[in-house]
């Protein structure tokens, strides 16, 4: 597949201005920035004191048997354990990704953290092929983490790094899943939310929100 060209033209996006503080740091590159790039700039934001380290690193080489796989290779498992985002290169999904993690670090690392853990329960520390389908609650967590938006009593905020690379293609006819929280929009309130193990068990009954209808002209939401 060939490269997409670079423009760091997104960052002015009415719809990114959630992502400004870290998007900011990428606006005068050339081409798409490289792992390093992205720890030596966005680094602060995803590594705040107190929580411990985690960067930005190459996707390990996948079997040719995709489900021979072991559990340390998994991709929440890498970042629990070895601190290790798994991340392709001038891709859109994993550059939004990668800025999401420098504006939420204590959700980005519960989600992991939650992902890592529910992996055990299911398959154990052993395990060398993979199920064909995730368990309800993983499902949840993955809808949370691709496609999460935020809502609190005052308004909210898009979360889910699948679609800001929606956005970022011209596709605003997506629909995202609704996080409710009722202390507002923040890292800490979804980390908080994400520590609880009672919830996100499940996909749960909520009404799926259009991101056409949702955005505000500054990128939050209704």
């Amino acid at each position: 597949m060939p490269r997409p060209p670079w423009s760091a033209a997104f960052v002015d996006a009415p719809w990114a201005s959630a992502l400004l503080p870290a998007a900011e740091r990428l606006r005068d590159l050339a081409d798409w920035p490289t792992l390093d790039d992205l720890n030596d700039r966005l680094g602060p934001g995803v590594n705040p004191a107190g929580l411990s380290p985690v960067r930005f690193a190459a996707s390990p080489p996948r079997s040719r048997r995709a489900k021979l796989r072991s559990v340390e290779s998994l991709y929440d498992v890498r970042i629990h354990r070895d601190g290790l985002i798994s991340t392709r290169l001038a891709n859109p999904h994993d550059l939004f990704n990668a800025l999401v993690w420098a504006m939420y670090p204590r959700a980005k690392r519960a989600l992991a953290r939650r992902q890592h853990d529910a992996h055990l329960r299911r398959l154990g520390a052993e395990v060398r092929a993979l199920p064909n389908a995730r368990s309800r609650e993983q499902d949840t967590l993955a809808m949370i983490d691709e496609g999460g938006v935020l809502e609190g009593p005052a308004g909210g905020a898009l979360f889910g790094h699948a679609l800001y690379e929606h956005l970022y293609d011209g596709d605003a006819d997506v629909r995202g899943y609704a996080v409710r929280l009722d202390a507002g929009p923040s890292d800490g309130a979804l980390a908080e939310a994400l520590d609880d193990v009672t919830r996100f068990l499940a996909p749960g009954g909520e009404e799926a929100v259009p991101l056409r209808c949702a955005l505000r002209p500054e990128g939050a939401l209704e």
